[in-house]
């Protein structure tokens, strides 16, 4: 005989509960599995990473190798193992990940990790063994597969990378079905899931804070594009120097910037996560006793969101340095945070918070520009409710909008103004017109530049070697690989050396120098387009593919820092004897031993996505086009009558993601349209990309869920419809 059955309380039959009880024990099952699971594979990753092996040789068979680009070939590296093993390449996650040696003749070539480009374009022995494979050159650049040597490949075998993959994955899935497997007590999936994230964010602080303190203490890197950062360049926004000033006055020099850089942009990733989350849970009681699972599948969705973005050693690797780029981070995270709360809830003060943020981000990187557009969605979100149908249209324009365009106007104006009286220009920096310049150098010639052809000339006839020695490129991809390499070159060797060559020959007669400079590098950048329109919007196109080069690219902070520091701090040899000085009396040198490991942990555990960028790209396109499509349904009002579909395109959730998604293809389409497509500029929106993947999932079950119900409620209606015409 069965037990009594709360049948009644679930709305079901005594065989549907026992078939739902069964299927809870089959969801607990699952989840120890998961973990039991991802434990297991991590812990056998560390320990096969800690196992010494005997190194495998084999030798590249000339029919396998071919040739790729210039100089280089390319051959497989196909050796025979067991699962558990693997020949691990160098990668964009760990680009120092291989110790693969290559002998020709019994002579060791190189050097190693050498750069594709170089390899093509210098060879002479360099190799790459990226991946699964070896891109390589002969000694003396001859053709492998004829010159009648012989090549032999030697390299220690890795852990596979199935296993740290596995591991992630595990733990993602034991990470979300954890509060649905506490399904019969909501409350207490709500309790496993807020403390779940409240963990990842505190584990986050603490595992940077030691990655501080154990790489080098009160220490901060330097790169070449740091000092322009020090002065008062009109390059640059004042932003970054006011905050480099800032921690000098008060600290008395630079070295606890890392500290600040490192922990403003984790707190502000647990900022951005928390109200995700906030916005994705059930908004009243009613909802949550129709969806008891939401609240928990929206905090553990916000966990697993804090540790995808707070692993990313590629955000954070900007953080240990002189840059711009962590504090510009840090504060998009934040506009994105209020804009989330901005979708649920109608506050006049959340707008002129976000346009003061917004400013300040344009401040500290004037891309930041992109980002103006979402000070419109509170506005455009809640329109609605701000009066009643007889208030004229502008009355809650100004009480909602207003103060926040007047926070952003002030702030830009002055900043623009101090420009206005220090270098004779009104803008907030003259960056912009350099770094087009810099794209189109190429295209630069007497005929492309009628105005200044003298000074065309010059350029021309120093880029021309570079373009000759251009192979022959498949486009976009191929275009992409070399030409983004061209960039720095063009620009800072090449065209603003010259220009500023011209300014001392040929003095202004009027005017400061730096409002001439910018006029000639103005001219340089917009002529050449102007004549050349289809070469440069293939420029663009090109660049712009690249995006999934660049979306989903791992990096080690490790790596970063030695390239940032160079043999301790060599790059300081370059700079002028002022800033030198300054460098010298603010940073101290690296202190971590160079023989210690190069990866974290986490960066293993990461690799299997950060490897995947394509595939990243794929699912975050996606996902902020969707974003882009509910755009328009934000500002609607859904009735009592509507369906659940347009409900949920109406939600906050929808909002969100809507949100999220002007933030990222705003400042992309900002970069594409002005050609300062350098993509590191995108590491400030990786942190929106994975948040609108996040909300789009959510959004996705959400709408699944509403059209598998409406499909349910229709055919009990039909059923209970039926039932009555066949009764008495």
């Amino acid at each position: 005989m069965l037990p009594a059955l709360p049948s009644a309380k679930w709305g079901c039959s005594q065989e549907q509960w026992l078939m739902l009880r069964e299927s809870r024990r089959a969801t607990i099952v699952l989840v120890l599995g998961c973990w039991i699971g991802a434990v297991a594979l991590s812990t056998a990753a560390l320990l096969l990473s800690r196992v010494t092996t005997k190194p495998i040789e084999f030798e590249l068979v000339s029919s396998e190798i071919e040739p790729e680009l210039g100089l280089a070939f390319v051959a497989r590296v196909r050796p025979s193992l067991p699962p558990w093993w693997s020949a691990r390449g160098d990668s964009l996650s760990s680009p120092a990940e291989s110790d693969l040696t290559l002998l020709e003749n019994g002579h060791p070539l190189g050097p190693a990790h050498a750069t594709h480009t170089a390899v093509r374009e210098k060879g002479a022995g360099r190799f790459s063994h990226w991946v699964g494979r070896i891109i390589f050159s002969a000694s003396d650049n001859s053709d492998p597969r004829t010159n009648g040597r012989l090549y032999r490949v030697s390299f220690s075998p890795r852990p596979a990378p199935w296993i740290e993959r596995g591991a992630m994955l595990l733990l993602l899935v034991g990470v979300a079905l954890t509060p649905i497997a506490c399904r019969h007590r909501s409350r207490l999936g709500v309790r496993l899931a807020q403390v779940w994230f409240i963990a990842s964010a505190l584990a986050i602080l603490l595992i940077w804070n030691l990655v501080l303190m154990w790489l080098a203490p009160r220490w901060i890197a330097v790169q070449q594009d740091s000092m322009s950062y020090l002065g008062d360049f009109s390059i640059r926004t004042i932003g970054y120097p006011l905050i480099l000033r800032s921690v000098s006055f008060i600290w008395g020099d630079l070295r606890p910037l890392a500290f600040m850089q490192v922990n403003a942009v984790a707190l502000s990733m647990v900022a951005l996560a928390a109200a995700t989350a906030h916005v994705l849970a059930p908004r009243d009681g009613r909802e949550r006793e129709r969806r008891p699972l939401l609240a928990a599948a929206s905090w553990s969705a916000a966990g697993v969101l804090l540790l995808f973005m707070g692993t990313s050693t590629r955000i954070f690797e900007t953080s240990f340095t002189v840059m711009a780029d962590g504090p510009f981070i840090a504060v998009s995270c934040l506009v994105a945070a209020i804009i989330a709360l901005s979708a649920r809830h109608r506050s006049a003060w959340l707008p002129p918070l976000a346009a003061a943020l917004i400013a300040a981000a344009i401040l500290i990187r004037p891309v930041g520009i992109g980002l103006l557009p979402v000070v419109l969605l509170p506005w455009w979100w809640h329109r609605h409710d701000l009066g009643s149908a007889s208030t004229a249209w502008w009355r809650p324009v100004l009480r909602l909008l207003l103060p926040a365009l007047l926070t952003l106007g002030v702030i830009l104006g002055a900043a623009s103004m101090r420009n206005f009286s220090r270098h004779g220009f009104f803008g907030l920096s003259t960056m912009g017109s350099i770094s087009l310049a810099g794209h189109v150098a190429w295209m630069v010639s007497p005929e492309t530049v009628p105005s200044e052809p003298e000074l065309a000339r010059r350029i021309e006839a120093q880029v021309a070697p570079i373009l000759e020695a251009r192979p022959a490129l498949g486009w976009p991809t191929g275009y992409y690989l070399h030409t983004s390499d061209e960039y720095n070159i063009l620009l800072w060797i090449i065209l603003a050396p010259t220009v500023d060559r011209w300014l001392a020959e040929h003095p202004p007669a009027e005017g400061t120098q730096a409002r001439e400079r910018e006029r000639l590098l103005r001219v340089l950048a917009t002529e050449p387009v102007r004549h050349r329109p289809w070469a440069y919007t293939q420029h663009v196109l090109a660049n712009a593919f690249g995006c999934t080069h660049w979306f989903g690219r791992g990096a080690s902070v490790r790596s970063a820092i030695e390239g940032a520091t160079p043999g301790g701090l060599e790059c300081l040899e370059a700079l002028p004897p002022q800033q030198k000085a300054l460098f010298e009396q603010w940073i101290e040198t690296p202190m971590f031993d160079s023989n210690s490991p190069r990866s974290f942990v986490w960066e293993r555990l990461r690799r299997g996505i950060d490897d995947r960028r394509r595939i990243y790209a794929a699912i975050t396109a996606a996902a902020t086009l969707l974003g882009v499509l509910l755009l328009p349904w934000g500002g609607r009002r859904a009735h009592d009558g509507s369906g659940p579909l347009t409900k949920l395109a109406t939600s906050p959730e929808a909002r969100l993601l809507a949100a999220f998604a002007l933030m990222v293809w705003s400042p992309i389409l900002l970069m594409a349209l002005s050609a300062t497509i350098i993509f590191r500029y995108t590491d400030a929106l990786d942190p929106m990309l994975a948040s609108s993947a996040v909300v789009a999932i959510f959004v996705a079950v959400r709408a699944l869920s509403e059209v598998r119900g409406s499909f349910s409620r229709r055919n009990q209606s039909e059923k209970l419809t039926s039932d009555n015409s066949r009764s008495p």
